[in-house]
Protein backbone atom coordinates (compact mmCIF):
# COMPACT_ATOMS: atom_id res chain seq x y z
CA UNK A 1 0.00 0.00 0.00
CA UNK A 2 3.14 2.08 -0.69
CA UNK A 3 1.18 3.96 -4.05
CA UNK A 4 0.13 7.15 -1.98
CA UNK A 5 -3.41 7.65 -1.16
CA UNK A 6 -4.35 11.12 -2.72
CA UNK A 7 -7.27 11.18 -5.54
CA UNK A 8 -5.38 11.48 -8.39
CA UNK A 9 -3.07 8.27 -7.79
CA UNK A 10 -6.11 6.65 -7.54
CA UNK A 11 -7.49 7.39 -10.77
CA UNK A 12 -3.90 6.60 -12.29
CA UNK A 13 -4.02 3.06 -10.83
CA UNK A 14 -7.71 2.53 -11.61
CA UNK A 15 -7.00 3.58 -15.26
CA UNK A 16 -3.45 1.95 -15.75
CA UNK A 17 -2.41 -1.26 -13.36
CA UNK A 18 -3.38 -4.35 -14.48
CA UNK A 19 -4.21 -5.11 -10.35
CA UNK A 20 -7.46 -4.51 -9.20
CA UNK A 21 -7.26 -0.54 -7.76
CA UNK A 22 -8.93 -0.10 -4.35
CA UNK A 23 -11.73 1.87 -6.07
CA UNK A 24 -13.29 -1.50 -7.45
CA UNK A 25 -14.33 -2.59 -4.15
CA UNK A 26 -14.50 0.51 -2.09
CA UNK A 27 -16.16 2.80 -4.37
CA UNK A 28 -18.05 5.18 -2.69
CA UNK A 29 -21.61 3.83 -3.10
CA UNK A 30 -24.79 4.01 -1.13
CA UNK A 31 -24.81 2.36 2.25
CA UNK A 32 -28.26 0.49 1.06
CA UNK A 33 -28.43 -0.28 -2.49
CA UNK A 34 -31.24 0.68 -4.45
CA UNK A 35 -32.60 -2.48 -5.39
CA UNK A 36 -32.64 -3.10 -1.72
CA UNK A 37 -34.21 -0.24 -0.68
CA UNK A 38 -37.87 -1.50 -1.30
CA UNK A 39 -37.41 -4.19 1.25
CA UNK A 40 -35.41 -2.06 3.86
CA UNK A 41 -38.24 0.34 4.31
CA UNK A 42 -40.83 -2.56 4.38
CA UNK A 43 -38.58 -3.63 7.57
CA UNK A 44 -37.85 -0.58 8.86
CA UNK A 45 -41.51 -0.07 9.07
CA UNK A 46 -42.56 -2.69 10.15
CA UNK A 47 -39.58 -2.85 13.31
CA UNK A 48 -40.01 0.71 13.93
CA UNK A 49 -43.73 -0.10 14.49
CA UNK A 50 -43.00 -3.29 17.14
CA UNK A 51 -40.01 -1.59 18.79
CA UNK A 52 -40.96 1.79 18.89
CA UNK A 53 -43.83 1.10 21.54
CA UNK A 54 -40.72 1.11 24.20
CA UNK A 55 -37.72 2.82 22.34
CA UNK A 56 -39.12 6.51 21.23
CA UNK A 57 -37.45 9.20 20.14
CA UNK A 58 -35.75 10.42 16.66
CA UNK A 59 -32.03 10.19 17.68
CA UNK A 60 -32.64 6.36 18.22
CA UNK A 61 -34.74 5.47 15.34
CA UNK A 62 -32.48 7.66 12.89
CA UNK A 63 -29.09 7.03 14.53
CA UNK A 64 -29.12 3.61 15.57
CA UNK A 65 -32.58 1.81 14.25
CA UNK A 66 -31.43 2.29 10.57
CA UNK A 67 -28.61 0.38 11.31
CA UNK A 68 -29.25 -2.02 13.20
CA UNK A 69 -32.36 -2.54 10.69
CA UNK A 70 -29.77 -2.71 7.94
CA UNK A 71 -28.22 -5.73 9.24
CA UNK A 72 -31.27 -7.36 9.76
CA UNK A 73 -31.29 -7.98 5.90
CA UNK A 74 -28.36 -9.87 6.04
CA UNK A 75 -24.86 -8.94 4.86
CA UNK A 76 -24.27 -6.32 2.52
CA UNK A 77 -21.85 -8.87 0.02
CA UNK A 78 -23.97 -11.94 -0.33
CA UNK A 79 -22.29 -14.97 -2.72
CA UNK A 80 -23.73 -13.56 -6.32
CA UNK A 81 -22.82 -9.74 -5.61
CA UNK A 82 -19.50 -10.96 -4.60
CA UNK A 83 -19.30 -12.84 -7.73
CA UNK A 84 -20.11 -9.61 -10.26
CA UNK A 85 -17.60 -7.90 -8.55
CA UNK A 86 -14.65 -10.26 -9.20
CA UNK A 87 -15.87 -10.68 -13.11
CA UNK A 88 -15.82 -7.08 -13.87
CA UNK A 89 -12.39 -7.49 -14.87
CA UNK A 90 -12.40 -11.31 -14.73
CA UNK A 91 -14.81 -11.61 -17.19
CA UNK A 92 -13.57 -9.19 -19.93
CA UNK A 93 -11.22 -11.35 -22.04
CA UNK A 94 -9.61 -8.80 -23.97
CA UNK A 95 -8.93 -7.08 -20.24
CA UNK A 96 -7.52 -10.43 -19.17
CA UNK A 97 -5.35 -11.09 -22.48
CA UNK A 98 -3.19 -8.44 -21.81
CA UNK A 99 -2.41 -9.54 -18.15
CA UNK A 100 0.97 -10.02 -17.54
CA UNK A 101 2.56 -12.68 -14.96
CA UNK A 102 5.83 -13.42 -13.37
CA UNK A 103 7.30 -17.15 -14.01
CA UNK A 104 8.24 -18.22 -10.33
CA UNK A 105 11.41 -19.93 -11.92
CA UNK A 106 13.07 -17.04 -13.68
CA UNK A 107 11.53 -13.92 -13.07
CA UNK A 108 10.28 -13.19 -16.40
CA UNK A 109 6.99 -11.88 -16.84
CA UNK A 110 4.58 -13.69 -19.48
CA UNK A 111 1.38 -12.82 -20.91
CA UNK A 112 -1.44 -15.32 -18.76
CA UNK A 113 -2.59 -18.28 -20.25
CA UNK A 114 -5.84 -19.63 -20.99
CA UNK A 115 -6.65 -21.20 -17.85
CA UNK A 116 -6.45 -17.64 -16.24
CA UNK A 117 -8.16 -15.93 -19.18
CA UNK A 118 -10.92 -17.98 -19.06
CA UNK A 119 -11.50 -18.22 -15.47
CA UNK A 120 -14.92 -16.78 -15.66
CA UNK A 121 -16.20 -19.23 -18.52
CA UNK A 122 -15.03 -22.07 -16.51
CA UNK A 123 -16.36 -21.45 -13.02
CA UNK A 124 -19.45 -20.15 -14.98
CA UNK A 125 -19.99 -23.89 -16.22
CA UNK A 126 -19.77 -25.77 -12.62
CA UNK A 127 -21.94 -26.79 -10.16
CA UNK A 128 -20.68 -24.10 -7.74
CA UNK A 129 -21.60 -21.11 -9.85
CA UNK A 130 -24.99 -22.58 -10.87
CA UNK A 131 -25.83 -23.05 -6.91
CA UNK A 132 -24.83 -19.46 -6.07
CA UNK A 133 -26.59 -18.23 -9.21
CA UNK A 134 -29.96 -19.80 -7.79
CA UNK A 135 -28.81 -17.78 -4.25
CA UNK A 136 -28.67 -21.65 -2.40
CA UNK A 137 -25.45 -21.15 0.44
CA UNK A 138 -24.15 -24.60 -1.13
CA UNK A 139 -22.93 -22.53 -3.69
CA UNK A 140 -19.05 -21.45 -3.68
CA UNK A 141 -18.20 -18.06 -4.83
CA UNK A 142 -14.80 -17.18 -6.05
CA UNK A 143 -13.81 -15.65 -2.37
CA UNK A 144 -14.97 -18.69 -0.54
CA UNK A 145 -12.29 -20.37 -2.30
CA UNK A 146 -9.44 -17.67 -2.89
CA UNK A 147 -9.54 -15.98 0.28
CA UNK A 148 -12.04 -18.47 2.82
CA UNK A 149 -10.42 -16.44 6.25
CA UNK A 150 -12.33 -13.83 4.82
CA UNK A 151 -9.56 -11.52 4.50
CA UNK A 152 -10.04 -10.21 1.05
CA UNK A 153 -6.92 -8.59 0.24
CA UNK A 154 -5.14 -12.45 0.86
CA UNK A 155 -5.90 -13.53 -2.57
CA UNK A 156 -2.68 -15.16 -4.32
CA UNK A 157 -1.44 -16.86 -7.20
CA UNK A 158 -2.28 -20.81 -6.49
CA UNK A 159 1.62 -21.28 -6.86
CA UNK A 160 2.10 -19.42 -3.40
CA UNK A 161 2.66 -21.58 -0.56
CA UNK A 162 0.19 -19.17 1.15
CA UNK A 163 -2.20 -19.58 -0.92
CA UNK A 164 -5.58 -20.98 -0.09
CA UNK A 165 -5.59 -22.74 -3.58
CA UNK A 166 -2.33 -24.16 -3.67
CA UNK A 167 -1.72 -27.83 -4.39
CA UNK A 168 -0.47 -28.18 -0.22
CA UNK A 169 -3.39 -26.26 1.17
CA UNK A 170 -6.81 -27.82 -1.40
CA UNK A 171 -7.72 -30.34 1.24
CA UNK A 172 -8.20 -27.73 3.75
CA UNK A 173 -10.42 -25.53 1.53
CA UNK A 174 -12.30 -27.55 -0.07
CA UNK A 175 -12.90 -28.97 3.05
CA UNK A 176 -13.98 -26.39 5.15
CA UNK A 177 -17.29 -26.09 6.85
CA UNK A 178 -20.38 -26.95 5.31
CA UNK A 179 -18.41 -27.75 1.75
CA UNK A 180 -16.60 -31.15 1.63
CA UNK A 181 -15.60 -32.68 4.48
CA UNK A 182 -13.92 -36.18 3.21
CA UNK A 183 -11.50 -33.66 0.96
CA UNK A 184 -8.88 -34.16 3.35
CA UNK A 185 -9.04 -38.52 3.40
CA UNK A 186 -6.35 -39.73 1.76
CA UNK A 187 -8.44 -41.92 -0.58
CA UNK A 188 -9.72 -38.76 -1.87
CA UNK A 189 -6.56 -37.27 -3.23
CA UNK A 190 -8.04 -37.05 -7.14
CA UNK A 191 -10.89 -35.31 -5.91
CA UNK A 192 -8.87 -32.51 -5.03
CA UNK A 193 -6.59 -32.30 -8.15
CA UNK A 194 -9.92 -31.63 -10.39
CA UNK A 195 -9.10 -27.82 -11.36
CA UNK A 196 -12.29 -26.05 -11.31
CA UNK A 197 -11.05 -24.07 -14.25
CA UNK A 198 -10.32 -26.43 -16.55
CA UNK A 199 -10.37 -25.40 -20.64
CA UNK A 200 -12.83 -28.55 -20.96
CA UNK A 201 -15.69 -26.71 -18.87
CA UNK A 202 -16.53 -23.48 -21.46
CA UNK A 203 -17.02 -23.74 -25.55
CA UNK A 204 -14.16 -23.92 -27.06
CA UNK A 205 -12.17 -20.41 -27.73
CA UNK A 206 -9.75 -21.50 -31.00
CA UNK A 207 -8.04 -17.53 -30.60
CA UNK A 208 -6.80 -18.68 -27.20
CA UNK A 209 -7.53 -22.31 -26.20
CA UNK A 210 -7.52 -24.33 -29.51
CA UNK A 211 -8.45 -28.09 -29.06
CA UNK A 212 -5.27 -29.81 -29.67
CA UNK A 213 -4.91 -33.83 -29.34
CA UNK A 214 -3.44 -33.84 -25.86
CA UNK A 215 -6.86 -32.70 -24.64
CA UNK A 216 -8.32 -35.62 -26.02
CA UNK A 217 -6.29 -37.57 -23.13
CA UNK A 218 -7.97 -36.35 -20.35
CA UNK A 219 -10.41 -38.24 -18.11
CA UNK A 220 -13.67 -36.86 -19.62
CA UNK A 221 -12.15 -38.41 -22.82
CA UNK A 222 -11.60 -41.82 -21.38
CA UNK A 223 -15.05 -41.82 -19.46
CA UNK A 224 -16.51 -41.28 -23.02
CA UNK A 225 -14.84 -43.61 -24.64
CA UNK A 226 -16.50 -46.35 -22.54
CA UNK A 227 -19.81 -45.04 -22.00
CA UNK A 228 -20.35 -44.00 -26.03
CA UNK A 229 -20.44 -48.44 -26.97
CA UNK A 230 -22.30 -49.20 -24.32
CA UNK A 231 -25.06 -46.49 -25.53
CA UNK A 232 -24.80 -47.51 -28.43
CA UNK A 233 -24.77 -51.40 -27.85
CA UNK A 234 -28.29 -50.56 -25.36
CA UNK A 235 -29.89 -48.67 -28.38
CA UNK A 236 -28.79 -51.82 -31.34
CA UNK A 237 -30.72 -53.95 -28.17
CA UNK A 238 -33.75 -52.04 -28.02
CA UNK A 239 -34.49 -51.72 -31.81
CA UNK A 240 -33.84 -55.35 -32.29
CA UNK A 241 -36.17 -55.94 -29.22
CA UNK A 242 -38.78 -53.63 -30.78
CA UNK A 243 -39.08 -55.25 -34.27
CA UNK A 244 -38.02 -59.08 -33.36
CA UNK A 245 -39.60 -59.55 -29.72
CA UNK A 246 -42.01 -57.02 -28.41
CA UNK A 247 -45.68 -58.17 -28.75
CA UNK A 248 -48.47 -55.96 -29.39
CA UNK A 249 -50.12 -54.07 -26.52
CA UNK A 250 -48.77 -52.29 -22.79
CA UNK A 251 -45.48 -54.15 -21.98
CA UNK A 252 -43.97 -53.78 -18.85
CA UNK A 253 -40.16 -54.10 -18.22
CA UNK A 254 -38.91 -57.33 -16.35
CA UNK A 255 -37.25 -55.37 -13.64
CA UNK A 256 -39.39 -52.60 -11.47
CA UNK A 257 -42.49 -52.91 -13.75
CA UNK A 258 -44.76 -54.43 -11.44
CA UNK A 259 -43.34 -52.17 -9.01
CA UNK A 260 -44.08 -48.70 -11.32
CA UNK A 261 -47.65 -50.05 -11.39
CA UNK A 262 -48.57 -50.27 -7.85
CA UNK A 263 -46.48 -47.13 -6.48
CA UNK A 264 -46.91 -44.74 -9.29
CA UNK A 265 -50.10 -45.71 -11.19
CA UNK A 266 -52.04 -47.41 -7.84
CA UNK A 267 -53.15 -50.79 -9.83
CA UNK A 268 -52.57 -54.33 -9.67
CA UNK A 269 -50.62 -55.45 -12.60
CA UNK A 270 -51.54 -58.75 -14.03
CA UNK A 271 -49.03 -60.99 -12.76
CA UNK A 272 -50.14 -60.17 -9.35
CA UNK A 273 -54.09 -60.73 -9.95
CA UNK A 274 -53.07 -64.29 -11.04
CA UNK A 275 -51.33 -64.91 -7.76
CA UNK A 276 -54.01 -63.42 -5.77
CA UNK A 277 -56.41 -65.92 -7.71
CA UNK A 278 -54.15 -69.18 -6.46
CA UNK A 279 -55.19 -70.37 -2.87
CA UNK A 280 -52.01 -68.37 -1.42
CA UNK A 281 -54.27 -65.42 -2.49
CA UNK A 282 -56.97 -66.41 -0.50
CA UNK A 283 -55.70 -66.82 2.28
CA UNK A 284 -53.67 -63.29 1.98
CA UNK A 285 -56.94 -61.41 0.68
CA UNK A 286 -58.94 -63.42 4.11
CA UNK A 287 -56.28 -62.02 6.69
CA UNK A 288 -56.69 -58.56 5.13
CA UNK A 289 -60.26 -58.93 5.19
CA UNK A 290 -59.27 -60.06 9.17
CA UNK A 291 -57.68 -57.21 10.11
CA UNK A 292 -59.91 -54.30 8.37
CA UNK A 293 -62.64 -55.90 10.87
CA UNK A 294 -59.83 -55.44 13.98
CA UNK A 295 -58.92 -52.21 12.88
CA UNK A 296 -61.20 -50.14 14.45
CA UNK A 297 -60.33 -51.93 18.01
CA UNK A 298 -56.65 -51.10 17.31
CA UNK A 299 -57.26 -47.75 16.66
CA UNK A 300 -58.85 -47.15 20.19
CA UNK A 301 -55.99 -48.22 21.86
CA UNK A 302 -54.72 -46.12 24.78
CA UNK A 303 -53.04 -42.83 23.99
CA UNK A 304 -49.14 -43.51 23.27
CA UNK A 305 -47.69 -41.26 26.29
CA UNK A 306 -49.59 -43.27 28.58
CA UNK A 307 -48.63 -46.40 26.73
CA UNK A 308 -44.97 -45.46 27.66
CA UNK A 309 -45.59 -44.16 31.17
CA UNK A 310 -47.19 -47.59 31.88
CA UNK A 311 -43.93 -49.29 30.07
CA UNK A 312 -40.64 -46.87 31.83
CA UNK A 313 -38.25 -48.92 33.70
CA UNK A 314 -37.18 -47.39 36.63
CA UNK A 315 -33.56 -46.04 37.23
CA UNK A 316 -32.76 -46.69 40.55
CA UNK A 317 -30.43 -43.96 40.60
CA UNK A 318 -32.68 -40.78 39.05
CA UNK A 319 -35.08 -41.36 41.15
CA UNK A 320 -33.09 -41.02 44.10
CA UNK A 321 -32.00 -37.74 42.75
CA UNK A 322 -35.87 -36.99 41.75
CA UNK A 323 -36.52 -37.71 45.52
CA UNK A 324 -33.44 -35.65 47.13
CA UNK A 325 -35.29 -32.33 44.90
CA UNK A 326 -38.90 -33.24 46.37
CA UNK A 327 -37.70 -33.45 49.72
CA UNK A 328 -35.94 -29.62 49.44
CA UNK A 329 -38.81 -28.25 47.61
CA UNK A 330 -40.93 -25.91 48.90
CA UNK A 331 -43.96 -24.28 47.23
CA UNK A 332 -43.64 -21.03 46.35
CA UNK A 333 -46.58 -18.74 45.21
CA UNK A 334 -46.37 -17.93 41.44
CA UNK A 335 -46.44 -13.86 42.34
CA UNK A 336 -43.28 -13.94 44.45
CA UNK A 337 -41.34 -15.40 41.68
CA UNK A 338 -38.97 -12.31 40.45
CA UNK A 339 -39.34 -13.13 36.61
CA UNK A 340 -38.96 -9.53 35.13
CA UNK A 341 -39.28 -9.86 31.27
CA UNK A 342 -37.82 -8.23 28.64
CA UNK A 343 -40.73 -6.65 26.98
CA UNK A 344 -44.53 -5.62 28.24
CA UNK A 345 -46.22 -8.79 29.07
CA UNK A 346 -49.41 -8.75 27.30
CA UNK A 347 -52.52 -10.65 29.99
CA UNK A 348 -53.10 -13.87 28.87
CA UNK A 349 -56.22 -15.36 27.35
CA UNK A 350 -58.20 -17.47 29.69
CA UNK A 351 -58.33 -20.70 29.48
CA UNK A 352 -61.20 -23.06 30.93
CA UNK A 353 -59.66 -26.12 30.89
CA UNK A 354 -56.05 -27.00 31.95
CA UNK A 355 -53.68 -29.09 30.21
CA UNK A 356 -52.04 -31.94 32.75
CA UNK A 357 -48.58 -30.43 32.86
CA UNK A 358 -49.26 -27.15 33.60
CA UNK A 359 -50.54 -28.89 37.12
CA UNK A 360 -47.22 -28.95 38.38
CA UNK A 361 -45.29 -26.62 36.08
CA UNK A 362 -47.48 -23.75 35.78
CA UNK A 363 -49.22 -21.70 32.90
CA UNK A 364 -45.46 -19.90 32.58
CA UNK A 365 -43.31 -22.87 32.77
CA UNK A 366 -40.13 -21.98 31.35
CA UNK A 367 -38.05 -20.26 34.39
CA UNK A 368 -34.36 -21.38 34.40
CA UNK A 369 -32.60 -19.23 31.37
CA UNK A 370 -33.23 -15.49 32.27
CA UNK A 371 -32.15 -14.53 28.63
CA UNK A 372 -34.83 -16.82 26.58
CA UNK A 373 -37.72 -17.73 29.15
CA UNK A 374 -39.74 -14.75 28.10
CA UNK A 375 -40.04 -15.57 24.31
CA UNK A 376 -40.30 -19.44 25.66
CA UNK A 377 -43.07 -18.56 27.41
CA UNK A 378 -44.58 -16.55 24.93
CA UNK A 379 -44.75 -20.08 22.73
CA UNK A 380 -47.09 -21.51 25.49
CA UNK A 381 -49.81 -19.27 24.24
CA UNK A 382 -50.89 -21.34 20.85
CA UNK A 383 -48.66 -24.79 21.93
CA UNK A 384 -48.72 -27.48 24.21
CA UNK A 385 -45.59 -28.85 26.07
CA UNK A 386 -45.56 -31.99 23.70
CA UNK A 387 -45.10 -30.15 20.75
CA UNK A 388 -41.49 -30.05 21.73
CA UNK A 389 -41.09 -32.49 24.59
CA UNK A 390 -43.07 -35.53 23.52
CA UNK A 391 -40.98 -37.10 20.16
CA UNK A 392 -40.89 -40.78 20.10
CA UNK A 393 -38.74 -42.38 17.53
CA UNK A 394 -40.43 -44.47 14.80
CA UNK A 395 -43.98 -42.71 15.58
CA UNK A 396 -45.78 -40.57 12.82
CA UNK A 397 -46.61 -36.77 14.30
CA UNK A 398 -48.70 -35.11 12.93
CA UNK A 399 -48.66 -31.03 14.25
CA UNK A 400 -52.24 -29.53 14.13
CA UNK A 401 -54.65 -27.67 16.02
CA UNK A 402 -56.21 -28.99 19.48
CA UNK A 403 -59.30 -26.90 20.57
CA UNK A 404 -59.81 -25.72 24.18
CA UNK A 405 -62.77 -23.31 24.08
CA UNK A 406 -64.03 -21.94 20.91
CA UNK A 407 -61.70 -19.51 20.13
CA UNK A 408 -58.66 -20.62 22.14
CA UNK A 409 -56.96 -23.42 20.61
CA UNK A 410 -53.07 -24.88 20.31
CA UNK A 411 -50.55 -26.61 18.43
CA UNK A 412 -50.43 -30.40 19.86
CA UNK A 413 -49.36 -33.75 18.33
CA UNK A 414 -51.78 -36.19 16.89
CA UNK A 415 -50.88 -39.94 16.45
CA UNK A 416 -53.00 -41.95 14.49
CA UNK A 417 -55.91 -38.64 14.45
CA UNK A 418 -55.79 -38.49 18.37
CA UNK A 419 -54.45 -35.83 20.15
CA UNK A 420 -51.36 -36.55 22.77
CA UNK A 421 -51.72 -34.15 25.39
CA UNK A 422 -53.99 -34.87 28.69
CA UNK A 423 -56.71 -32.07 29.75
CA UNK A 424 -57.02 -32.22 33.62
CA UNK A 425 -60.00 -33.92 33.95
CA UNK A 426 -58.46 -36.64 31.98
CA UNK A 427 -59.33 -39.97 33.51
CA UNK A 428 -55.17 -40.67 33.61
CA UNK A 429 -54.53 -37.11 34.81
CA UNK A 430 -57.37 -37.46 37.65
CA UNK A 431 -55.71 -40.62 38.81
CA UNK A 432 -52.05 -38.92 39.03
CA UNK A 433 -53.15 -36.34 40.99
CA UNK A 434 -54.74 -38.40 43.78
CA UNK A 435 -51.66 -40.69 44.12
CA UNK A 436 -49.63 -37.43 44.32
CA UNK A 437 -51.44 -36.41 47.26
CA UNK A 438 -51.34 -39.51 49.21
CA UNK A 439 -48.49 -41.56 48.25
CA UNK A 440 -45.29 -41.61 50.00
CA UNK A 441 -42.37 -39.10 49.00
CA UNK A 442 -40.35 -42.24 47.20
CA UNK A 443 -43.47 -43.87 45.75
CA UNK A 444 -43.99 -39.79 44.14
CA UNK A 445 -40.38 -39.58 42.86
CA UNK A 446 -41.04 -42.59 41.10
CA UNK A 447 -44.08 -41.86 39.74
CA UNK A 448 -42.47 -38.39 38.22
CA UNK A 449 -39.84 -40.64 37.02
CA UNK A 450 -42.63 -42.25 34.68
CA UNK A 451 -44.40 -39.03 33.69
CA UNK A 452 -41.11 -37.29 32.25
CA UNK A 453 -39.22 -40.72 30.77
CA UNK A 454 -41.14 -39.95 28.01
CA UNK A 455 -40.24 -37.28 26.80
CA UNK A 456 -37.29 -35.87 24.80
CA UNK A 457 -34.41 -35.08 26.47
CA UNK A 458 -32.70 -32.77 23.48
CA UNK A 459 -33.35 -29.45 23.34
CA UNK A 460 -35.53 -27.94 20.47
CA UNK A 461 -33.70 -25.09 18.51
CA UNK A 462 -35.48 -22.44 17.37
CA UNK A 463 -33.77 -23.34 13.80
CA UNK A 464 -36.72 -26.20 13.90
CA UNK A 465 -39.26 -23.67 13.08
CA UNK A 466 -38.03 -20.40 12.29
CA UNK A 467 -36.01 -21.43 8.75
CA UNK A 468 -36.83 -21.22 5.19
CA UNK A 469 -35.12 -25.14 5.09
CA UNK A 470 -37.56 -25.93 8.58
CA UNK A 471 -39.83 -29.51 8.37
CA UNK A 472 -40.99 -29.51 12.16
CA UNK A 473 -43.79 -27.69 10.94
CA UNK A 474 -46.09 -28.07 8.06
CA UNK A 475 -47.14 -24.49 8.04
CA UNK A 476 -49.64 -25.04 4.92
CA UNK A 477 -51.38 -28.04 7.14
CA UNK A 478 -51.75 -25.49 9.80
CA UNK A 479 -53.69 -23.13 7.18
CA UNK A 480 -50.93 -20.55 7.78
CA UNK A 481 -50.98 -17.74 5.02
CA UNK A 482 -47.92 -16.95 2.73
CA UNK A 483 -47.12 -13.70 5.00
CA UNK A 484 -47.54 -15.41 7.87
CA UNK A 485 -45.44 -18.23 7.34
CA UNK A 486 -42.84 -16.11 6.00
CA UNK A 487 -42.73 -14.26 9.15
CA UNK A 488 -42.54 -17.30 11.14
CA UNK A 489 -39.73 -18.72 8.96
CA UNK A 490 -38.36 -15.26 8.60
CA UNK A 491 -38.30 -14.33 12.20
CA UNK A 492 -35.69 -11.61 13.07
CA UNK A 493 -36.29 -11.77 16.55
CA UNK A 494 -35.05 -15.99 16.36
CA UNK A 495 -31.70 -14.53 14.67
CA UNK A 496 -31.11 -11.73 17.50
CA UNK A 497 -31.99 -14.74 20.15
CA UNK A 498 -29.24 -17.09 18.49
CA UNK A 499 -26.81 -13.94 18.13
CA UNK A 500 -27.60 -13.21 22.29
CA UNK A 501 -27.03 -16.89 22.65
CA UNK A 502 -23.57 -17.18 21.32
CA UNK A 503 -22.72 -13.67 22.58
CA UNK A 504 -21.32 -14.26 25.95
CA UNK A 505 -20.25 -10.62 26.44
CA UNK A 506 -24.03 -9.57 26.68
CA UNK A 507 -24.88 -9.66 30.27
CA UNK A 508 -28.40 -8.96 31.84
CA UNK A 509 -26.68 -6.47 33.89
CA UNK A 510 -25.70 -4.59 31.42
CA UNK A 511 -29.08 -4.64 29.86
CA UNK A 512 -30.59 -3.35 33.47
CA UNK A 513 -31.66 -6.80 34.30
Amino acid sequence: MSKGLTGGNRLKEEREAQSPSCRICHSNSLYIEEENMAAFKELFVNCDRECGRCHKGIAWRGQFGGHIFRRFMGGRWDKENGNKLCNSCHADRSKMAEVEISDEKTGKRKKAKAPFILATKSYNMTLHSKLVMMKEEMGASCIDCHSPDGFKHNVRKDSDPHSSTHEENLAATCGQKKCHPYAGNPLNKEFIRTTMHSLDFPAADKEIAPVHSGRLHSNWFRIAAVLAPLALFTMVLNFGWSILIRKKGKQWPILGGDSFQIKMLKRIPKSKKEKMKSSQGKKLRSLIILLFLLYPAISKADNLYIEMVDKATIDVGKVHKIKEKLEKHKKVEPLSLNLKPYHKRVEPLQESRLIFCNNCHGKLPHKKEAKTRTFLNMHTHFATCKVCHFIPEGVEIKKSWLNFDKPNKKIDPFIKGEPQSLFENHPFAQEVKKKLETITIKEKAELVFRLHSPLSKEKIKCSACHSEKQKFLDLEALRFDEKKQNEIERSSIVRFMERLKKDESISLKALGR
